[in-house]
């Protein structure tokens, strides 16, 4: 039997593939850093995680807020409806991946990342990042 740390990193894998996200882009919708993740996903999580890691995860893989929680306690994830887990540090963190993927990437994935954000996002939170991105630019 899986430990509930393990189901979770197991859970979290399946549903970044699902998403076609890289563990960095997933790591930073999330707000911790890759090595968090790499962890999760490996089922190599020793401690509790904080509330702000479950909310992260729930975050970035599109979960309603309480998923991962719920899955370390043995159910199972809700996806949530697109804009509800938006806030500042939602619009941050996309306008960062889409900034990192303008300087990394190039067009091609700019365009798969604001892909993914609109299934998320709602128009006004899609230029919310859009100006984010310029303010970073300006930078």
């Amino acid at each position: 039997m899986n430990s509930p740390h393990r189901r979770l990193g197991n859970a979290v894998r399946e549903r970044r593939l699902k998403l076609a996200q890289t563990q960095t882009e997933f790591a930073t919708n999330a707000g911790f850093s890759m090595k968090t993740l790499q962890r999760l996903e490996a089922g190599q999580q020793k401690h509790d995680l904080s509330p702000a890691t479950l909310g992260g995860i729930d975050r970035a893989a599109g979960w309603k807020s309480g998923s991962a929680r719920a899955i370390l306690d043995g159910g199972d994830p809700q996806e949530s409806e697109p804009g509800e887990h938006v806030d500042a540090a939602t619009i941050e963190s996309s306008a960062l991946l889409v900034w990192t993927a303008q300087r990394t990437g190039g067009e091609e994935a700019v365009e798969r990342v604001y892909a993914r954000l609109a299934a998320k996002l709602n128009r006004d939170e899609l230029r919310e990042v859009t100006r984010r991105v310029v303010e970073l630019e300006s930078r």
